[in-house]
């Protein structure tokens, strides 16, 4: 598991076998965030951008517990100044959940069990989102043949979803069009000039 909570993973899609121990760890990861004032240096969790976001936020998180997805830790706006939404983890977590099908862009951790490699990309593909995959083994040629099989526009193995300079970024499906960043990225920023002559 990454030392870090990262904010822009949303699914998490863990092996039975490993279930119960990555649950046990990302709630001591969550349970440690700091949230407050993102000026203050010791605040690991800043409030929402927007009370629309937050509230957007929270329906997602409601509806896919009515949908029967459990609540771990959180599930709830925060009153009082800023719009914060409380670090939250989500388990038992299916197709036709708001939390497995749609972005939620707030700190809520889906967590979606697993059967084996198979189920594990047919799981990560059944979204029409697709901007990165992020997969974490100890076999790093399965976790390479894995990838390939993965519908997303960036792919790391052993390693968070991230952007570099020298590569393109983007994503696939809903995730947008287009690179950025790398060749790709500088073309996309050039008029190309096209000439006929008879």
């Amino acid at each position: 598991m990454p030392d870090k909570f990262v904010s822009q993973t949303k699914r998490f899609l863990v092996a039975s076998s490993r279930l119960q121990e990555f649950t046990t760890l990302l709630l001591e990861k969550v349970k440690a965030l700091e949230i407050g004032d993102p000026f203050n240096p010791s605040s690991t969790l800043a409030p929402m951008a927007r009370a629309d976001i937050r509230d957007k936020v929270d329906q997602q998180v409601q509806a896919s517990i009515k949908a029967g997805a459990k609540p771990l830790i959180g599930c709830y706006s925060i009153d009082g100044e800023g719009y914060f939404y409380a670090p939250s983890i989500l388990t038992n977590v299916k197709q036709g959940m708001p939390a497995f099908d749609e972005e939620v862009f707030g700190p809520v951790a889906s967590i979606i069990e697993i059967k084996d490699e198979a189920d594990a990309i047919l799981q990560a593909n059944a979204t029409r989102f697709g901007l990165g995959a992020s997969i974490w083994t100890e076999d790093i040629k399965k976790g390479e043949v894995m990838l390939n099989n993965i519908d997303a526009g960036s792919g790391f193995v052993n390693a968070i979803v991230s952007s570099d300079v020298h590569m393109p970024f983007g994503g696939i499906k809903a995730s947008g069009l287009g690179r950025e960043l790398g060749e790709s990225g500088i073309k996309a920023l050039c008029y190309s000039k096209s000439t006929w002559i008879k």
